[in-house]
């Protein structure tokens, strides 16, 4: 179910609104603009009401050890005035605006420009570059920077029809020639171009606040999986039809979902972290070496934003087990 198909569904979702927030969803007009918390931090906001804070990397002379973030959005709300869909301060599964490339590099940004001209369509541009090998990596000594450069471009917008932001993110890597290997050798099957952890998604089942994920499979099928440890071998994979859809289900102050837009869907795979329960959107490793070795960057390209409980309903009632669980067409016992 693409981001065009479920304007369609704009009914019943007055009550919807009403509970999300003090905001009238169905009337609200955005009015994005950047700004510099107290400590510093740059955030985005819709007048007064709070979106996003922004994660700028790193600096030389702010490297840190273990897992290096990426550029990326945290503290995000996906409903005006609503409440966190993802965690204030996440270091996994952020709105990722650097491709995840945490297990390899840190990055730092070398451009970044705001475009706040129009106050209902935010855009930001970031490019980046890496600086430095991940502290426990065994060719530490061996590695020299600017393996690769990384540009995204992010729009904002608002749609009462969902009612949701919606966040589009194009974003491109370019590899350095000679360097092609290097960034195959270590990147598990595909370089992650996002990841998404919705707030409160690993709780304990008994609090849990999703209880599946539905997404459009490669056969156009949408498949159910439940948001437990039953999902089955991880390491197939899940594949993406054209515009496939991943969606986390379900909750009455919205559901967020991520759109693979155009090949992104086909170029991908999605691999569900079982600790964590956030979802790995990887470039497939096969589609990597035809374009890198044609000297081509890679592209990914896809939207986030909120459905109604309504839609959410709707997808699930459409959806068929996944063939991939262990227990096929059954319930899993600690649903």
């Amino acid at each position: 179910m693409s981001h065009k198909s479920l304007l369609m569904m704009a009914g019943g979702l007055l009550a919807f609104a009403l509970s999300a927030s003090a905001v009238d969803l169905q009337t609200h007009t955005p009015h994005f603009h950047w700004k510099t918390a107290p400590q510093g931090q740059k955030c985005l906001y819709d007048g007064e009401l709070p979106v996003a804070k922004f994660f700028a990397g790193y600096s030389d002379a702010k490297r840190l050890k273990g897992i290096a973030r990426p550029i990326s959005l945290h503290g995000l709300r996906l409903i005006p005035g609503g409440p966190l869909s993802i965690a204030d301060g996440e270091s996994c599964g952020p709105l990722c605006l650097s491709w995840r490339k945490h297990l390899i590099f840190y990055m730092a940004i070398d451009e970044l420009k705001v475009d706040e001209e129009d106050p209902e369509r935010f855009k930001l541009y970031v490019r980046s570059r890496d600086i430095g090998l991940r502290d426990d990596q065994p060719n530490q000594e061996s590695y020299e920077p600017h393996n690769v450069t990384e540009e995204t471009w992010l729009e904002v917008t608002y749609d009462p029809a969902l009612p949701s932001y919606v966040f589009d993110v194009r974003t491109r890597m370019t590899v350095q020639p000679g360097r092609e290997k290097a960034m195959i050798a270590r990147d598990l099957r595909g370089l992650e171009f996002a990841d998404l952890l919705p707030a409160e998604c690993n709780l304990p089942l008994n609090r849990k606040k999703y209880f599946d994920y539905v997404y459009k499979s490669r056969d156009g099928t949408y498949y159910r999986l439940p948001h437990n440890k039953n999902r089955g071998p991880e390491k197939q994979g899940l594949l993406y039809d054209r515009d496939g859809t991943m969606a986390f289900l379900l909750e009455s102050q919205g559901n967020p979902v991520v759109e693979l837009v155009g090949d992104t869907g086909l170029n991908s795979f999605t691999e569900i972290c079982h600790a964590m329960y956030d979802v790995h959107f990887k470039f497939a490793k096969e589609k990597q070496e035809e374009l890198l070795k044609a000297g081509k960057p890679l592209d990914a390209h896809f939207l986030v934003y909120a459905i109604s409980e309504d839609a959410g309903r709707e997808m699930l009632e459409q959806s068929v087990w996944d063939p991939k669980l262990k227990l096929p067409g059954a319930m899993p016992p600690d649903r």
